[in-house]
Order: C-alpha cells, then sequence, then structure tokens
C-alpha cells in the first residue's frame, strides 16, 4: 500500500509538472490566434465571395487590384516599425522599462503616420497616369485614387495590432489588424454596398472603427509602459536596446519581400490581362496565402516570448518555445496544403464558377509554403 501511495503520488507530481510546463508554454495563445485567423480567413473570402457576387467579375478585378496595391504600399509605409514595435515594447516591459516601451510605440506610430500620408497623396496623384499609360484600364483610375484613403488606417491599425502583441495581446492584436476589418467590410457588402468606389470606402471605414478599438484596448493595458522596478532580472543591467531604425531595416527587406511575393506578380498580370482574370488570380494567391497566415500566426504569439526571453537571457526557454513554434505550424498548415493540392477546382469554385480558372495557379502557388 505505501509503495502505491508513493507512486500515485509520483504520478501526480509528474502530472503536475507537465501541466504548469504545458501553461508556461501558453498553448492557449497559440489556439486563440488560430482561431482569430479561422475567422478573418472567413471574413476575407465571405468579402471576396459577396463582392464578386455582387460587383460581377470585372469590378471584383479591379477591387483585387486595389487592395494588392494598398498592401504593397502599406508594407513600405510601416517601414518594418509594426514588428519592431512588438519585440522593443515587449523586451523594454520584461525589465521593468515600460517608460521605454512607451517611446517606443508614439516613435514607431509617428513614422508610420507620416509616411502613410505620403504613400496615400503619392497614389492619389500617380492613379490616372498609372492606370491609362501601364496598366491600360481607365476605369481603375478613381478606385485606385481613392484607395489611398484605405492606406491611412490600415497602415495605422496593423502597426497598433503589433504594438498590442508587443504587451502580450497577441491574439487580440491579430484580430485588430487581420481579422476585424474584413469581417466589418464584410458586413456592409452584405447589407447591400455593391458600388466599388464604396466598398474600398467601406473597408477604410471599417479599419477606422477597429483603430479606436485598439487604441481602448491598450489604454486598458497602459499600466504596463510604465517603469517596475520588480520586473527588473538579477545580474547584470541589460544593455539599451538598439534604436527603433536599427531593428527595423531588416524587418522592411523582410517584409516587402513577403509581400511582394504575393503583390507584384497581380500586378504585373493587371498590365497584360482582364480584370476577369485578375481576379480568378487573385483569389487563389490569397487561397494559397492561407499557409502563410497560419505560420504568421504563431510566429507573432512567439515573438514577444522571444523578445523577453532573450532580453533576460532565458536561452534555455528561448529554445523550448521555438521548438514548440515550428512543430505546431507544421502540424497546422499540412492539412489547407494537401486540400489546396487535391481539390483545387472545387476549392475556387466555391468562390464563384469564373474563380475555377485559377486551379492550376493555385496547385503552384500552394507548393511553394
Amino acid at each position: 500500500m505505501l509503495s502505491e501511495t508513493v507512486i500515485g503520488q509520483g504520478l501526480r507530481a509528474r502530472l503536475t509538472t507537465r501541466v504548469a510546463a504545458l501553461r508556461g508554454k501558453r498553448l492557449g495563445d497559440y489556439a486563440a490566434a488560430l482561431a482569430v485567423r479561422g475567422l478573418e480567413v472567413l471574413g476575407k473570402f465571405g468579402l471576396y465571395l459577396f463582392a464578386a457576387r455582387r460587383l460581377g467579375g470585372h469590378d471584383s478585378g479591379l477591387l483585387f487590384f486595389c487592395l494588392t496595391w494598398v498592401n504593397l504600399a502599406s508594407a513600405a509605409a510601416r517601414m518594418g516599425m509594426e514588428r519592431t514595435l512588438t519585440r522593443h515594447i515587449a523586451a523594454e516591459i520584461a525589465v521593468g522599462r515600460g517608460h521605454a516601451a512607451r517611446e517606443a510605440l508614439y516613435g514607431g506610430l509617428e513614422w508610420c503616420a507620416i509616411v502613410a500620408v505620403g504613400w496615400a497623396a503619392a497614389t492619389a496623384a500617380l492613379a490616372q497616369p498609372l492606370a491609362i499609360h501601364v496598366f491600360g484600364q481607365p476605369e481603375l483610375a478613381w478606385p485606385l485614387a481613392i484607395s489611398g484613403i484605405l492606406l491611412i488606417p490600415q497602415t495605422l491599425v496593423v502597426a497598433l495590432g503589433f504594438a498590442l502583441t508587443g504587451v502580450k495581446r497577441g491574439a487580440l492584436g491579430q484580430l485588430v489588424y487581420s481579422s476585424l476589418p474584413p469581417v466589418l467590410a464584410l458586413v456592409l457588402i452584405v447589407a447591400g454596398v455593391h458600388r466599388l468606389d464604396y466598398v474600398i470606402l467601406g473597408y477604410a471605414g471599417a479599419y477606422a472603427v477597429t483603430g479606436l478599438i485598439a487604441i481602448e484596448a491598450l489604454m486598458r493595458d497602459w499600466h504596463k509602459l510604465s517603469d517596475s522596478g520588480a520586473m527588473v532580472p538579477e545580474g547584470p543591467t541589460p544593455a539599451p536596446l538598439p534604436t527603433l531604425w536599427h531593428t527595423a531595416i531588416p524587418f522592411l527587406a523582410v517584409e516587402l519581400v513577403s509581400v511582394a511575393m504575393t503583390s507584384l506578380p497581380l500586378l504585373l498580370l493587371g498590365a497584360f490581362a482582364a480584370p476577369e482574370e485578375v481576379g480568378a488570380f487573385s483569389v487563389a494567391s490569397r487561397l494559397s496565402s492561407l499557409v502563410w497566415m497560419i505560420i504568421v500566426s504563431m510566429g507573432g504569439i512567439a515573438s514577444p516570448r522571444f523578445a523577453e526571453l532573450y532580453r533576460r537571457g532565458e536561452f534555455d526557454r528561448l529554445a523550448a518555445i521555438n521548438r514548440l513554434s515550428r512543430r505546431l505550424t507544421s502540424l497546422v498548415c499540412l492539412p489547407p496544403v494537401l486540400a489546396m493540392l487535391a481539390v483545387p477546382t472545387f476549392l475556387l469554385s466555391l468562390i464563384g464558377p469564373s474563380f475555377s480558372a485559377g486551379a492550376s495557379a493555385l496547385v503552384v502557388m500552394s507548393i511553394g509554403p
């Protein structure tokens, strides 16, 4: 009986240790992030579906072109500052330097706002000559011009979402910068908005509303952006972080390459193909990007933990989080890749019959991830 009691206590102790370890790895955060990404998928593909049916193949192709341009220009306008905000805010809070985290937040948002306004003005000014002389579609001029309005709130909301991730509100941050705006825009289309320019302006309004939600959420965690000596780790005083720009420049290169890989093919296609073909290719491209969205989601949850543990010098825990992130990402990404390879035509036909023409492109693009 004594030995059974000892064995039972040992098993309970091991179980308690395992549960504590899983909690420390914050698996709930990964699950919440995947749920948010699922909402994003429903919102975006619902938006594409209803936009294609309400606007028709021609106008929906113009819409996808404009959204692609805005995504590329917004990535350039953010200059890598959004990912820099996540790391600087998390790293400074980890060692009790909340005021430094706040200064990083102010600085990053200021730069994003200034450059976004510049890109928006350039978009409006160049819309007509680009539409006529580069893409050969004069009807593209007006929707492309007003896309500059969308560019500003999208840029700032993405930065705010990454700032929320920095204060360990990763799922909420992803809801802000990726999921909520398309869901709100979808609601407008379902409610009866079916003019191309109104859809773009409605999308801009959705980002503006989301931005207000993000600001309110940050204010609730504002206490984290104050200095706290209790959080300073033992040992030598942590060295100051590099400047925002020093951290942002590598992220800018990575972000531009990432966005360009999905945006430039469609922009180039727009110069040679009809809007209907652009629409079919765009839907296939965005469906294949589902895998990329999952990878980004997992990385977004892990990134503040990486910054925190590295800042504290806890490299064993950092390696464990890295292994967990890679395994979970592989496990979750495999099923959608197999589906895109097996039944591409069926998946695209769910959006609309005319979009099944992009099946071959979907197969090719799904191999990349």
